[in-house]
């Protein structure tokens, strides 16, 4: 941690939590319900999940909208999201880890 002080105001800077290793995202993805898939070719991966929050959370984290929502059949109301993992920052490679 790093103090500062400025016009007698005193503050406190955190360091950076680092990003979880890859295998922890994956697994934490996949214990929410999602469907974790790696391209042929380094470094494709790909989430779908019919979840939200889930799409939310991955897209906080840096992850990109493939494609969705969109619906899984006709006459189904339920939706499903295409996220690319490529752009979240972890520890390791996202593509080894989902063999």
């Amino acid at each position: 941690m790093a103090t500062a002080a400025v016009n007698g105001f005193s503050f406190t800077f955190r360091d950076p939590e680092p990003p979880p290793t890859a295998a922890e995202l994956l697994a934490d993805i996949r214990s929410r319900g999602g469907r974790v898939h790696r391209m042929m070719k380094p470094p494709g991966v790909f989430v779908l999940t019919t979840d939200s929050a889930l799409a939310a959370w991955l897209q906080d984290k840096g992850a990109r909208l493939k494609a969705g929502p969109y619906p899984l059949a006709r006459g189904d109301d339920r939706r499903e999201w295409d996220l690319t993992l490529n752009s979240v920052k972890t520890d390791g490679s996202l593509w080894e880890a989902a063999q």
